[in-house]
């Protein structure tokens, strides 16, 4: 049991490394590329492979209308919440974005809570440390004048280089987005567990993913049709270019290879380990997304909001455990 417990949790923290570096460079390739085609590659690179892997194994998923609607629903909200991410991610800061982002897990609870699943004491307070966390983030530093700044740099001050980010109503929209993210996490999978409970984990992972890399593909395909290749190298309005073009493609291509690394661990630590063990270890990306983008791209990271963010995962991780 032990064992179990060890390697799910090993497997879930590695998941959380891979899909909080993804998060982190989507920090960027969100600013450079039009989402419908980032969107279009993170889907691309895995689903392919688990479609082969489930034909090879099992076949193909059986045929349920009433199923497989609920399934595409949830496939049609990962596209819907991936484009809401993304565009947190690339106002930013991340210290933000992805700890609100992650609010998504006591959200799921919420649901559950709300459909009849039992619940106790874990689950309420999981909830209010989520929450409070996230609008504690949300809040204003303070610097050594005693004056409010919305964002701080890694000594406390104000954010030179990005002036925004001291902007509480600029905050209060990448938080919206975070959390319009959280909402369309959640709702994805609380249908995904409809879905699962009669088709199967895989068969529902693959049909969600390949419902999401179709939806994606019309959008690029639309986009194309509107505006040209050309809007597909669009940034988002406003937002800085980190990197020169010849390398945004192969941060595309990491950032995808992230994401597909991320949830093979995940799916691992759920099949050798403990799956409990496997989500407290895999809530933990809300803290290393703004670990990550502090190092890499210098993001704002005081102490306070280091605080903070690691109230937001042991919330995460709370919701996780099960009810008594």
């Amino acid at each position: 049991m032990l064992t179990e417990t060890l390697v799910g949790l090993a497997l879930g923290l590695l998941g959380a490394l891979f899909i909080g570096t993804s998060d982190a460079i989507a920090r960027v390739t969100a600013q450079r590329v039009a989402l419908p085609l980032l969107i279009l590659c993170v889907f691309g690179l895995s689903t392919p492979f688990i479609g082969a892997w489930l034909y090879a194994t099992d076949g193909l998923p059986r045929w349920d209308l009433y199923l497989w609607s609920i399934a595409a629903l949830s496939g049609l909200l990962n596209v819907i919440a991936l484009g809401f991410l993304y565009t947190a991610l690339a106002r930013g800061p991340v210290s933000l974005a992805s700890p609100a982002a992650a609010s998504f897990t006591v959200m799921l609870v919420f649901f559950n809570i709300l459909a009849g699943e039992p619940y106790g004491p874990i689950q309420v307070i999981s909830i209010l440390l989520v929450f409070v966390g996230v609008a504690m983030l949300a809040r204003g530093e303070r610097t050594g004048d005693g004056t409010a700044d919305a964002a701080g740099d890694k000594t406390g001050g104000a954010d030179r280089r990005r002036p925004e980010w001291s902007d509480p109503a600029y905050l209060r929209v990448t938080l919206l987005f975070a959390l319009l993210t959280a909402l369309s996490v959640s709702l994805r999978f609380f249908l995904a567990q409809e879905a699962t409970e009669g088709l199967g984990a895989f068969e529902t992972l693959f049909l969600t993913r390949a419902i999401a890399l179709a939806a994606a593909a019309v959008g690029v395909a639309g986009l194309v049709a509107a505006r040209g290749r050309a809007a597909l190298r669009a940034p988002i309005a406003g937002a800085e270019s980190l990197v020169s073009g010849r390398v945004v493609m192969t941060l595309v291509l990491a950032q995808a290879a992230l994401e597909a690394a991320a949830l093979g661990a995940f799916l691992a630590g759920g099949a050798l380990g403990d799956r409990i063990a496997v989500t407290i270890g895999f809530s933990a990306f809300a803290a290393i997304s703004p670990i990550v983008a502090w190092l890499w791209l210098g993001d704002p990271l005081t102490r306070r909001r280091v605080i903070w963010i690691f109230i937001v995962v042991a919330g995460a991780a709370l919701s996780a455990l099960p009810p008594p």
